[in-house]
C-alpha cells in the first residue's frame, strides 16, 4: 500500500512538471506536439 501511494505522488509530481512545462511553451508550439 505505502509503495501504490508513493506512486501515485510520483504521478501527480510528474503531472505538475508537464503543466508548468506545457505553460511555458507558446500556444502554437503546443498544438504541433499533439
Amino acid at each position: 500500500a505505502e509503495d501504490r501511494k508513493n506512486l501515485r505522488e510520483k504521478k501527480k509530481e510528474e503531472e505538475h512538471l508537464r503543466l508548468l512545462s506545457h505553460r511555458k511553451f507558446p500556444p502554437a508550439a503546443e498544438s504541433r506536439a499533439s
